[in-house]
């Protein structure tokens, strides 16, 4: 599946890029620089390794998050009681 939708978006692009050469005036978007970036975050969409990877990291952070609020506040009630 990936080939094939990276290859649909190259003729996306190819065909904008003509597109954009002719001038189109009726156009309110430069497509081509559309498909571009969908490209480009397309590339990075099927590594399942490194979304897996960014997962990880993301629940690391959000636990140390969640206990540095839970050792905040506990000092706060030490020091108000």
């Amino acid at each position: 599946m990936e080939p094939k939708l990276l290859g649909d978006v190259a003729n996306l692009k190819a065909l904008a890029l003509q597109v954009r050469r002719v001038g189109s005036k009726w156009l309110p978007v430069d497509y081509y620089t559309v498909f571009s970036e969908l490209e480009a975050q397309l590339a990075n969409e099927f590594d399942f390794e490194a979304e897996a990877e960014v997962r990880d990291v993301m629940m690391r952070v959000d636990l140390d998050i969640a206990l540095s609020t839970f050792v905040v506040e506990v000092c706060h009630i030490l020091r108000t009681s």
